[in-house]
C-alpha cells in the first residue's frame, strides 16, 4: 500500500526539451548566485565572529532617549562627499534580485 502511494506521488519524467529548458534556467540561476554566495558566506562568517561581542555590548548599553535616537542620529549624518550616510548604507545593502522578486512591478 505504501509503495503504491509512493509510486503515485513520484515525479513525472520530463520530455527532453522541457528538461533542457529547466536545466538552462537552473544553470542561469546558479551562475548568477554562485559569486554572490561566496561573499554572503564570508559576510556571515565575519558577523558570527563578532556576534558574541555584539550581544555582550548590547547588554550594557543604556536605553536611548528618545527611543529612535539612533535612527534620527543616522538620518542627520553625512559622509565626506556630503551624502546622507543612511542613504548610502541602504543603497549598498539593497539586493536588486530579491527586491525585484518581491515587487516585480
Amino acid at each position: 500500500d505504501m509503495e503504491r502511494q509512493e509510486a503515485k506521488n513520484a515525479p513525472v519524467p520530463l520530455d527532453p526539451a522541457e528538461k533542457d529548458k529547466l536545466d538552462a534556467m537552473r544553470l542561469k540561476h546558479y551562475e548568477l548566485f554562485k559569486p554572490k554566495a561566496h561573499w554572503m558566506k564570508r559576510s556571515c562568517r565575519e558577523v558570527m565572529k563578532v556576534a558574541g561581542n555584539i550581544t555582550s555590548d548590547m547588554e550594557h548599553v543604556p536605553l536611548a532617549t528618545p527611543p529612535n535616537y539612533e535612527q534620527e542620529w543616522l538620518e542627520t549624518r553625512k559622509n565626506p562627499a556630503g551624502e546622507d550616510v543612511i542613504d548610502v548604507a541602504r543603497a549598498s545593502t539593497k539586493n536588486i534580485e530579491i527586491t525585484a522578486a518581491l515587487d516585480p512591478d
